[in-house]
């Protein structure tokens, strides 16, 4: 809309000066050394070097048109970090056992995870106790629709978790970031399994 009132403008300017100027033509062939002339050629001048400079008014426009796409496109990956936050909520669980508690097997980890981490603990009398915590790199969508999660830990290993193509109740693990990889590095028991909300 900017763009279209600026160009607007722009060739009424031109319009205007080139109107100015068949008239200091037209003057001109009535008095070939008048000082109106002189006076509307000062005038024609004044008000071209008035107009803003075109390719400065398009990089000013290009500039605006850019800061206003990439806030567009901030806030459609809050929206989605929101989305995908709400899919993360609750308590998962790692499909490897650790323990015993109260005479049951418990898994390696239950897990929960924050906006910047993934959390590991175990529960004790139904609450979650923290026991460490690794840092999110990143949460975006997967090729299948679902998301993938980058974490790394305070060693500086890098992993991720990706859900299940057509089931958003477990997030596979594999121990790379490189999704060329994999195939190699997928770990079945590292895996994730939402409890029941």
């Amino acid at each position: 809309m900017k763009r279209v009132n600026l160009e607007k403008g722009v060739l009424s300017a031109i319009l205007m000066g080139a109107l100015i100027f068949v008239n200091v033509v037209g003057c001109a062939k009535t008095d070939s050394m008048g000082q109106e002339e002189v006076e509307e050629q000062v005038e024609v001048e004044e008000q071209q070097a008035e107009q803003p400079d075109i390719t400065e008014v398009n990089e000013q426009v290009d500039a605006a048109m850019a800061d206003s796409s990439e806030q567009i496109v901030k806030e459609e990956e809050a929206g989605r970090t929101a989305d995908f936050s709400s899919y993360m909520e609750g308590i998962w669980q790692r499909n490897s056992m650790g323990y015993e508690y109260n005479g049951e097997l418990q898994p390696e980890y239950y897990v929960r995870f924050t906006a910047e981490t993934v959390d590991y603990g175990h529960m004790k009398d139904g609450e979650f106790v923290l026991e460490f915590s690794d840092s999110i790199h990143s949460v975006e969508p997967n090729e299948a629709g679902g998301i993938k999660i980058r974490v790394e830990n305070a060693k500086g290993d890098k992993y991720t978790y990706q859900t299940v193509e057509g089931d958003m109740t477990g997030l596979e693990y594999f121990s790379t970031w490189d999704e060329n990889s994999f195939p190699d590095t997928y770990s079945g028991s590292s895996s994730l399994t939402i409890m029941e909300k």
